[in-house]
């Protein structure tokens, strides 16, 4: 009777791990997916917000940015 109880606990929590595993890698994938969509338009959001491309231009402290607009002119 107890061994039936332990076979069928175990084999519950394995198949549990199996469904948690498949269910993981699946979440992982639409991640992925997800990311790989969205992350061209942050960054075109984020640069329109700020008025510069935020890869090509980190942030600089004030005096940089004085010297580079004036470098420029």
């Amino acid at each position: 009777m107890i061994q039936e109880i332990v076979f069928i606990c175990s084999l519950l929590l394995i198949t549990f791990g199996f469904g948690y595993g498949a269910g993981r890698r699946q979440g992982r994938r639409e991640g992925l997916k997800e990311g790989l969509i969205r992350a061209p338009l942050e960054i075109r959001r984020d640069s329109f917000i700020k008025g510069r491309c935020i890869i090509c231009t980190p942030d600089m402290p004030e005096e940089t940015k004085l010297y580079d607009t004036l470098r420029f002119l």
